[in-house]
């Protein structure tokens, strides 16, 4: 049986936040947890602990907070941006070596970043909407639909030698 155990890897995007759930067995309950960052146990820096209570303590756009009751710590990231994506540790402090767990933390790009770099084209939208771009109703009489995934589909370009 694993003394602290949480997930391998976990995902968010940027300009939001990510929260990461450890689990620790009932003995490790009154001990200090952490959070701390770098690939290397021995040399991760500590970003955010606990005073081996329950109150939620906070550090610089990280917090955690110890759920006694339920044996485990969660730890909220907030703000992420992509320099953030790295490997992280969920540890519990003790005489000796420290326990911990790795969790690769990976930072996607912004929803409405990724909005603006899909984009939908105005006749596509007015597809949708079910007008012909006049005022009036299109082909499809005001039913939505989306466009086929063919419409989607960059086309393949030959290169060309150069001149």
């Amino acid at each position: 049986c694993l003394s602290i155990r949480g997930p391998e890897s976990v995902r968010g995007q940027e300009r939001e936040s990510v929260s990461v759930q450890c689990f620790y067995d009932s003995k490790w309950e009154s001990h200090k947890k952490w959070w701390c960052r770098g690939a290397r146990w021995a040399s991760c820096r500590i970003l955010v602990q606990t005073q081996g209570t329950g109150r939620e303590e906070k550090g610089d756009r990280v917090s955690i907070k110890d759920d006694q009751s339920n044996h485990s710590f969660t730890v909220t990231l907030q703000e992420l941006r992509q320099d953030d994506a790295d490997t992280y540790w969920c540890g519990i402090e003790r005489h000796g070596t420290d326990l911990g767990t790795q969790i690769k933390l990976t930072v996607g790009p912004s929803k409405s970043l990724l909005d603006r770099k899909v984009g939908v084209s105005e006749s596509e939208r007015e597809r949708e909407q079910g007008t012909d771009g006049w005022g009036g109703r299109g082909r499809d009489q005001g039913k939505a639909s989306l466009p086929s995934p063919a419409a989607h589909r960059i086309p393949e370009v030959s290169p060309r030698p150069l001149q």
